[in-house]
């Protein structure tokens, strides 16, 4: 009897110690992320925009630079998404204009998808520096932001990115901020 009790509880510390070693990164489940973000990423992914909490006036920024202010009406137009920074013709490597929505669709694809990060990518993007669009706004100070990425095994010099999709306190997205990897 004490041999089979010994036996339960070494199986049992055995599967405990299964899991992600500790401070190992973990993809968050569906419920994990935030539901504005989620209804974003789904949005991006073909679902219905009229899920989207979208805040009265939506900035939307690549890399930090405004691109567009959306109403509510605008910003469940797929063709609002799509932008390219004043003056360039491409985007790190990229046509323009880049298509937020489609990108994100991509990185969504597979297993496991779309990663959700409370913190700004930390050390780069990919072969590209990262800015942090919310360390410089001053209207940030009411809203809480999150970065969808792809999952850390195809961060790619040409892959990687960060959307930073900012949220007000009363749950409306107010924010979104492209930024992308490139050669």
């Amino acid at each position: 009897m004490r041999l089979l009790a010994l036996g339960s509880f070494l199986l049992a510390l055995l599967l405990s110690a299964c899991g992600p070693a500790p401070g190992e990164p973990t993809a968050p489940t569906p419920d994990a992320v935030p539901p504005p973000a989620r209804a974003f990423l789904d949005f991006a992914s073909g679902a219905d925009p009229a899920a989207v909490p979208w805040a009265a006036r939506v900035v939307y920024s690549v890399e930090g630079q405004v691109a567009r202010t959306l109403s509510p009406t605008t910003a469940s137009s797929r063709r609002s998404w799509r932008v390219c920074p004043r003056g360039t013709a491409t985007l790190e490597g990229r046509s323009c204009p880049v298509d937020v929505l489609r990108l994100l669709a991509v990185a969504d694809r597979g297993s496991p998808g779309v990663v959700l990060e409370r913190h700004p990518p930390r050390g780069g993007l990919g072969c590209t520096r990262y800015v942090d669009p919310t360390a410089t706004d001053p209207a940030g100070e009411d809203r809480t932001t999150f970065w969808l990425r792809p999952p850390e095994d195809r961060r790619s010099c040409f892959e990687d990115l960060a959307v930073a999709v900012s949220v007000s306190a009363a749950g409306r997205v107010v924010a979104v901020d492209l930024a992308v990897s490139g050669p």
